[in-house]
Parts: C-alpha cells; sequence; structure tokens
C-alpha cells in the first residue's frame, strides 16, 4: 500500500503438482521485502516443467520461495536460479527424503541461499535406513554464489562417493557463503571429490 510493507504471501496446496500455470506478483515497494510462495504437495518431483513454470515466478518480487512436501521432494532436473537483486531463500522440507537424481543440480545465484530439511525435526532416535536423510546421487551438486547452504537431516547427508559416478559432485557455497550441515542421527560424508564439500 502507500505505507509500503513487505509482498504477501501465496500458498499452493495439492495432493500432486505437475506445475504451475498462475501468474503471481509479489513484488513490494522499494526498500522493503518481497513476497513468499510456499508450494506442499504429498510429494514433489522437481523436473524440468515444473522448473520451467517456477522460472518466471523468479521474477515475480519473491524473495522467499519454500518448496515443501509431507513425504520426499525428488529433484530431476538442472536448476539456475538467478540473481533476484537481494538477499532470497530457497527451503526445501520434506517429512522424509530429499534426493538429488542423477544429472541433477541446483545453481543459486548472487543472493541466493539454500536450506534443506529432510526428516521428523522431533525425532527422538534413528530413522531406518534411507528414511529421513538428504541423498545426492551420482554427478547431482548443490551450488550457491554467496549465499550459504543449510542442510538438516534426521538421518544422514550423503553425497555418492562412487569415483566412477561422482563427476563434480559436492555441495559448496563459493565466495565466503558459509555451509552448515547436520545428521542428527545419521552421517555425513563428502562424496568422491577431494571438494566435495566448500
Amino acid at each position: 500500500g502507500a505505507q509500503g510493507g513487505r509482498g504477501g504471501q501465496v500458498e499452493i496446496s495439492a495432493a500432486r503438482l505437475d506445475g504451475i500455470q498462475s501468474k503471481i506478483d509479489a513484488h513490494a515497494s522499494a526498500g522493503f521485502l518481497g513476497g513468499e510462495l510456499l508450494i506442499d504437495p504429498f510429494n514433489l518431483n522437481i523436473n524440468s516443467a515444473l522448473v520451467s513454470s517456477l522460472t518466471p515466478l523468479l521474477d515475480a518480487g519473491l524473495d522467499k520461495i519454500s518448496l515443501q512436501a509431507d513425504n520426499n521432494i525428488t529433484l530431476s532436473t538442472a536448476w539456475s536460479l538467478v540473481d533476484p537483486g537481494g538477499p532470497a531463500l530457497l527451503s526445501l522440507i520434506a517429512g522424509n527424503n530429499i534426493i538429488f537424481n542423477n544429472g541433477s543440480r541446483l545453481t543459486a545465484g548472487e543472493n541466493w541461499s539454500v536450506a534443506l530439511s529432510a526428516g521428523d525435526r522431533n525425532a527422538t532416535s534413528k530413522p531406518d535406513d534411507g528414511f529421513g536423510g538428504i541423498y545426492l546421487n551420482s554427478n547431482a551438486s548443490i551450488q550457491t554464489r554467496n549465499g550459504g547452504i543449510n542442510l538438516w537431516a534426521a538421518n544422514d547427508v550423503l553425497v555418492n562417493a562412487d569415483t566412477s559416478t561422482a563427476g563434480h559432485n559436492g555441495i559448496r557455497a563459493v565466495n565466503a557463503g558459509r555451509l552448515s550441515v547436520t545428521a542428527l542421527f545419521g552421517n555425513v560424508n563428502s562424496g568422491a571429490n577431494r571438494n566435495g564439500y566448500q
């Protein structure tokens, strides 16, 4: 309004989500924070079609995108986030696993920070193997330019350690970005590359 204020919040809820066909405008007046987009299906497959539908929304004044799933979040494509012009946060929050498939990568441009959370935040014992973890398979990677990366899992945070398939995988916060990794009851590994965590 005339007095300013941050952009609004948009929530899209559905048991299944293949893409976003709606137009969103979450711009705020100069000097105020942009809006927030929340998506929360049961399972979320971040494929090329979903990324294509999300990309125009990155120019819609959003400075916070939260992708949530009751069960699993799977990234199966390359996703690049362009500089939004100010600090912004992408969050992936899964009730069970976050899985990066072979060939997938999340590359966040200037000013983006990335936060991943997998599993039950209130867990009091180690989940079964293969549940409640963050898994980067084959040559999958996460990288920010100058923002931070925060990874939290009730179980494991694992980067593929097979040198024959790892390629240039890893988790990297470059240009003085902060990297934080927590595995509540599981293990953390850095994959097959010497600079798997950076």
